[in-house]
């Protein structure tokens, strides 16, 4: 939980910044030590006070490197935020964002924190939620202060997969 391997990160974002490449550092997954008994990289963190040292640690160490931190991926599916049969939780994103945002920001305050990247879905029992719904439940639960940006997947699951496009 307090050792960290920078190598192969700052190789990747030191030749991306090379090359002019704005980056965005991807804030996704708990190990297993942190989940608190969960599947590990698909569970939440246990306490959103580790997710959010870890996250003021890595925006500290790459401070001026990286352009953007997105909190998670998809928190919207259970694929992604696990959270046993209580499905995707915006409330407990919300708790999630609300300590990761000053985390960031302390560790680089030029840093843009984008919540998660929601997917397109529809609300299917507790497996995922619609992408409104979600960012709704978000705010109700006062997350709307803790983050600059919404990521949205805007893949689409269709019949019309082979359709084809003409300009």
């Amino acid at each position: 939980p307090d050792a960290y391997d920078w190598g192969q990160a700052d190789l990747i974002v030191g030749a991306a910044n090379a090359r002019g490449i704005a980056v965005v550092g991807l804030l996704n997954s708990t190990p297993g030590w942190a989940t608190g008994g969960g599947p590990a990289i698909s569970s939440p963190p246990a306490d959103p006070s580790t997710f959010a040292s870890f996250a003021g640690t890595v925006a500290g160490h790459f401070a001026g490197r990286i352009a953007a931190y997105e909190v998670w991926n998809e928190e919207n599916a259970v694929q992604f935020w696990n959270a046993g049969p209580a499905g995707p939780q915006p409330d407990r994103y919300a708790q999630l964002l609300k300590a990761a945002y000053p985390a960031i920001k302390g560790g680089d305050p030029g840093a843009t924190v984008v919540m998660g990247g929601l997917s397109p879905t529809i609300n299917f029992f507790s497996i995922t939620k619609n992408p409104v719904d979600y960012l709704n439940g978000v705010y109700a639960a006062g997350g709307g202060g803790s983050f600059d940006a919404v990521a949205f997947h805007p893949y689409l699951f269709t019949n019309n997969a082979g359709a084809r496009f003409s300009t």
